[in-house]
């Protein structure tokens, strides 16, 4: 029996990491032998090992940039051993999004993207296709531990997978306080989502004026929630009043701000964003940073986020 299944490039590891591989295998045995005295069953497996794949009935991953290739061998995985949790390990060039098309594009209101790149198909039981509409399913418990995209120093990836390792489950009670944060703007719509998540607003801070430097007693709560602005390959969020925006959080400044056991969500553009820090002066995405410092979770949109303004 299989409770939770690590899925990576092994090769595609190798060939980024070089004789650094040797520290990521080391941390990731860590994990499982963390998680078999939680009594949670966890295997690596291999997408471009022919003879794994042979064994779940499905060919090698031989490209792994090839979206349809990595999807095909995950369905494949998940219908022959059933797991109860799949995990890809590795950033998006090591199993890549699923390259959705994005059907409502306008770049008129500022929706330019072509793609809605993602992983959610990877927790469907639909085949691949480029159709979003065939994803709104989801049936499979997938997450994912990224490394930094395109960055050959195995750092990150040995703290993220130790996260993972010497993570303790904690009272509700931990999580019942938050730190929140919204555009201006979008206070009315940020007060909704916190009152039927948490019974209450109390705490909410807007940008502007707040922001963006964020003190570690503020960043305390386990609990993130915000609703603010993103860009594209770039690590803030920015808030918006008064014909202003603002930056109102930057992830040079939350570093080593955020409590290990943090638990995010950030429904703002490009908030989950897996992007080369090479594309903003060798700077990772805010999503990056949490799990860099040890979040346990951070949920969010790999490009444009709609919700609600008011």
């Amino acid at each position: 029996m299989t409770d939770k299944i690590l899925i990576t490039n092994v090769p595609a590891l190798q060939a980024k990491y070089g004789a650094g591989f040797s520290k990521i295998q080391t941390a990731i045995k860590a994990l499982i032998a963390a998680d078999k005295k939680r009594g949670i069953a966890t295997v690596l497996f291999d997408v471009a090992d022919a003879v794994a794949m042979k064994k779940v009935k499905w060919k090698a991953v031989t490209q792994p940039a090839n979206a349809k290739q990595n999807k095909d061998a995950v369905d494949a995985i998940y219908r022959a051993l059933a797991p109860d949790y799949l995990v890809l390990l590795g950033s998006i060039d090591i199993i890549p999004h699923q390259d959705l098309k994005n059907p409502i594009i306008d770049p008129q209101y500022g929706d330019a993207d072509k793609e809605a790149p993602g992983d959610i198909p990877y927790a469907c039981e639909a085949r691949y296709s480029r159709d979003p509409a065939k994803f709104i399913g989801p049936t499979r418990v997938v997450g994912r531990l990224p490394d930094l995209t395109n960055v050959g120093d195995p750092a990150y990836l040995v703290r993220v997978l130790k996260a993972a390792a010497t993570w303790k489950s904690r009272a509700q009670a931990d999580y019942a306080s938050f730190f929140s944060l919204t555009a201006q703007v979008w206070h009315g719509s940020t007060v909704k989502s916190l009152k039927a998540i948490f019974g209450t607003e109390a705490g909410l801070k807007d940008a502007p004026p707040g922001g963006p430097n964020w003190t570690k007693p503020q960043l305390a709560p386990l609990s993130h929630f915000i609703n603010c602005h993103g860009a594209n390959a770039r690590p803030e969020f920015y808030g918006e009043g008064g014909g202003q925006m603002p930056v109102a959080m930057v992830s040079d400044h939350i570093h080593r701000k955020i409590a290990p056991g943090t638990v995010a969500t950030a429904e703002c553009c490009y908030g989950g964003q897996l992007y080369d820090p090479a594309d903003y002066d060798d700077t990772p995405g805010i999503c990056s940073m949490y799990l860099g410092d040890g979040a346990h979770g951070f949920f969010g949109s790999s490009t444009i986020a709609y919700g609600e303004a008011e």
